[in-house]
C-alpha cells in the first residue's frame, strides 16, 4: 500500500504586520478546559512532537482532522498499517464515520469547475 504524498500545511503565520503599525487582529480566542491529567497528556505529546507551543500542536492536530475529513468526503478510509507485517487497521471514530462521500463535482472549487 503506497503512502499518500499529500503534505500537511504548517500553522498559519501571525496576522500582525511588522514595521507598518499593527494590522487588524483577525484572530479569535478559544478557551478550552481540560483536566490536569489531560493537560499532562497534551504536554507530553507536544514534547514528543518537538513542538514549542500548545498552539502549534493544536494547529497541526486541526490540520490532520481537516485532511481526514477531505479523505472521507472523497470516499476514502483512514488506515494505519505496518508494511513489514502486512497488517492494516481502519481508523474509526463516530465523527469521521458520519461523513458521507461528496459527489466528485462538489469537491471541485468554483475556479476548477468553471
Amino acid at each position: 500500500m503506497a503512502a499518500s504524498s499529500e503534505a500537511m500545511a504548517p500553522p498559519s503565520p501571525s496576522n500582525k504586520t511588522r514595521g507598518q503599525g499593527e494590522a487588524p487582529d483577525l484572530s479569535r480566542r478559544i478557551v478550552l478546559e481540560f483536566s490536569p491529567e489531560r493537560v499532562d497528556e497534551i504536554d507530553s505529546m507536544k514534547v514528543k512532537l518537538k513542538m514549542t507551543t500548545r498552539k502549534e500542536m493544536f494547529n497541526y492536530a486541526i490540520g490532520l482532522l481537516e485532511w481526514a475529513i477531505r479523505q472521507r468526503e472523497k470516499g476514502n478510509v483512514i488506515m494505519v498499517g505496518n508494511h513489514d507485517t502486512g497488517k492494516y487497521i481502519e481508523i474509526s471514530m463516530p465523527a469521521l464515520d458520519s461523513i458521507e462521500p461528496v459527489q466528485p463535482d462538489a469537491l471541485l472549487s468554483p475556479l476548477q469547475s468553471a
